[in-house]
């Protein structure tokens, strides 16, 4: 069986491949993504697939439910942008990747943080 050609696939990784934080375990997973990502992204650019990640920030989702309000403040406090991220923000990112406008795009990280590493 042999892979169809050309394609893309999106993986979601976070800012936190890149920045601490969100415990120990959390960043390294995510630089794994990151890195799988680029690892795959040359294994099959030959048959015109093209894999990138999506480095979300602090996206308003159910994933935050357990915070406090204070604690949601201080992560936007962290994004220059003056709100956190929306899930549609996210499927934007992905809207792009899957287009023909990102058609050269292969083995990249693309933030979706409003600004957040920008600030380390």
């Amino acid at each position: 069986m042999t892979l169809s050609e050309a394609g893309c696939t999106i993986n979601i990784a976070s800012v936190h491949a890149f920045a601490r934080g969100c415990g120990p375990a959390y960043p390294p997973v995510k630089a794994a993504v990151v890195n799988l990502t680029k690892d795959t992204a040359v294994e099959v650019a030959d048959r015109s697939i093209t894999v990138n990640a999506i480095c979300s920030g602090y996206i308003e989702t159910a994933m935050q439910d357990y915070q406090t309000p204070e604690q949601i403040e201080a992560a936007r406090q962290l994004t220059p942008l003056p709100r956190l991220g929306r899930p549609d923000d996210v499927g934007r990112a992905c809207t792009l990747l899957t287009s023909q406008d990102a058609a050269w795009i292969t083995g990249a990280a693309l933030p979706v943080e409003g600004g957040y590493l920008a600030r380390i």
